[in-house]
């Protein structure tokens, strides 16, 4: 029984364009030439053959190689600060102009200088060795977090917690609020448009994103499974700040609606409350 390979492109050889599953194979039966149709099985089998297994050590070098370049980023995050700060010191520039000079963001020229200021070169080493549990160092984004806290010696506890328990930098944010006594949220001024028909519009909006992503949240959680834990993987879920929210929405919800009064509700508020009462009854 014969067979033979024929390329679909006339330049490459045919024990490439086999490897590469980009060839029709014939079979000579009957005294015609047949194409021969590969099964998903044998797709499966060619792919797994043409496609170099993955080693411990090959992802090891990756991990290497992307830790590397998170410390090699921080240190150039450093270097940018010391000389921002000895450029002022010497001619007086100001950081609007040596942000301009250097094509930076202004208010990420600040974070660097003040990250100069904060760390030397023994603690920026420090900082540096720490490992997460994905055996990653802590990339920038922790950061701007971490220079929030004046103590050193805090500041690099809480970096050291953070490596050790695999916090995010959302989660490190939270806990330097709890440790520092600050109250949850972003720290700004509540401001509504002066305008109450784009207030309105503004709390429907944000209202409306808010119960989405609380939504979304609550209904990918794995069920009964109350230990669930995170994409990561190692943090147990801390679903009490959640539900402390929800109580609270939930209370304030309904202090709002008697402030707002019966004669505020919308005609259509009140009709879809007289069907409601219809069907439940």
């Amino acid at each position: 029984m014969q067979a033979w390979i024929e390329p679909r492109h006339g330049s490459e050889s045919k024990m490439n364009c086999l490897q590469q599953g980009r060839c029709r194979q014939f079979l000579w039966k009957g005294g015609v030439w047949l194409e021969m149709r590969k099964t998903r099985k044998q797709q499966s089998r060619l792919k797994m053959a043409t496609t170099p297994p993955t080693t411990a050590s090959a992802k090891q070098a990756a991990v290497t190689a992307k830790a590397e370049r998170i410390v090699q980023r921080v240190k150039d995050h450093h270097a940018m600060g010391l000389e921002a700060n000895t450029e002022q010191i010497k001619n007086g520039t100001t950081t609007e102009e040596l942000a301009v000079k250097k094509g930076l963001d202004s208010g990420a020229l600040r974070r660097f200088k003040l990250f100069a200021k904060s760390y030397s070169a023994e603690q920026l080493v420090e900082f540096c060795m720490l490992r997460r549990l994905n055996r990653l160092p802590l990339h920038w984004g922790y950061l701007p977090y971490l220079l929030t806290i004046k103590n050193p010696v805090k500041r690099t506890e809480m970096a050291a917690n953070a490596a050790t328990n695999g916090w995010s930098p959302t989660r490190l944010h939270a806990e330097i609020r709890k440790l520092e006594g600050r109250p949850p949220g972003h720290g700004r001024r509540v401001e509504l448009p002066k305008n109450p028909t784009d207030a309105i519009q503004q709390i429907v909006r944000e209202g409306n994103l808010w119960l989405a992503r609380a939504k979304k949240f609550v209904v990918g959680l794995a069920p009964n499974k109350p230990a669930s834990k995170t994409r990561r993987g190692d943090n147990k879920l801390d679903l009490s700040e959640l539900t402390a929210l929800l109580e609270t929405v939930s209370s304030e919800i309904g202090r709002l609606r008697k402030q707002l009064g019966p004669e505020r509700v919308s005609a259509k508020v009140r009709r879809k409350r007289r069907q409601h009462g219809k069907t439940s009854g």
